[in-house]
């Protein structure tokens, strides 16, 4: 009757110990899937940190909006440069990089 409650007890020893091995390997390939998300997020602009889950965060800021090159208009150019000349003629200079 002991050896067989020995017999009993070490088996469901190695079975604990089976069963634990196999979920700290599924926590080891989760928590690095988790790594790898964040990182691919984070080359996206879009990191997440740590301790935040994703229901928790603060919704985006709405982006400025984008000015195409038809709704551009001169005031959002550069102002020229007037420099006077020898003869007393004023000349237009435009602004930096043009």
């Amino acid at each position: 009757m002991v050896t067989t409650a020995k017999e009993q007890a070490d088996r469901i020893k190695r079975d604990s110990e089976r069963e634990l091995a196999a979920a700290t390997a599924r926590r080891d390939s989760i928590t690095a899937q988790l790594s790898n998300v964040r990182n691919m997020l984070g080359t996206l602009g879009g990191a997440s940190s740590l301790g935040e889950p994703f229901g928790d965060q603060a919704p985006a800021a709405p982006a400025a909006p984008v000015k195409s090159a038809a709704e551009t208009t001169e005031d959002d150019e550069e102002p020229e440069e007037v420099v006077e000349t020898t003869g007393g003629k004023a000349e237009a200079k435009a602004g930096k990089g043009r």
